[in-house]
């Protein structure tokens, strides 16, 4: 639904002409108090991902859908404070609104790959492997997006973005294979 909404999102020009998703002092809020529901319903699942299928499906469902009105709220929250302060003349920030589009093409997957690896550390501080995760997703998405999207031919990047949609499942279920 998400990459769904982003390429609507880009082709009505949501993020041209300086124009905010929503009002921060309404979304912000939101995003903090579903960060809280978050991490508090997901204690569950947090605990030990691999044995999610012993969880009642209310309670699955329920994680499902605060996870989802957050990832909703920070993306809102987060477009509307970068168009409020963000919007403005700086090298690094134009480079980042040129690459913005590519790097959301080329992240989702190795945020699913980083989230994978984290399983490894059980009991590790959930915040801090989503830092981590994030982190490393947009340290990767960045020069990748730049470098296949700037570089290369159009018709080069969709190929390496398909090859990649083949490629990374077939590499987590090895990574996967490997941990048994």
């Amino acid at each position: 639904m998400y990459f769904g909404l982003g390429l609507y999102a880009y082709s009505k020009d949501w993020f041209a002409g300086g124009k905010q998703l929503g009002r921060l002092s309404i979304w912000g809020p939101a995003a903090f108090m579903l960060a809280v529901a978050f991490m508090l319903v997901g204690q569950g699942v947090f605990q030990n991902p691999a044995t999610t299928t012993s969880l009642p499906a209310a309670y699955l469902l329920l994680y499902a859908m605060v996870r989802s009105f957050l990832l909703l709220a920070v993306l809102v929250t987060f477009c509307s404070l970068g168009m409020k302060y963000f919007s403005r003349p700086n090298r690094f920030i134009n480079s980042m609104s040129d690459n913005s589009y590519y790097i959301y093409l080329v992240h989702i997957y190795f945020i699913n790959v980083f989230q994978d690896v984290m399983e490894i550390w059980p009991n590790g501080p959930v915040e801090i492997k989503m830092l981590i995760v994030f982190a490393l997703s947009l340290a990767i998405s960045y020069p990748i997006s730049r470098w296949i999207f700037k570089k290369l031919p159009r018709w080069w990047g969709l190929l390496i973005l398909v090859a990649l949609f083949f490629i990374v499942p077939v590499a987590l279920g090895m990574l996967r294979g490997v941990g048994k």
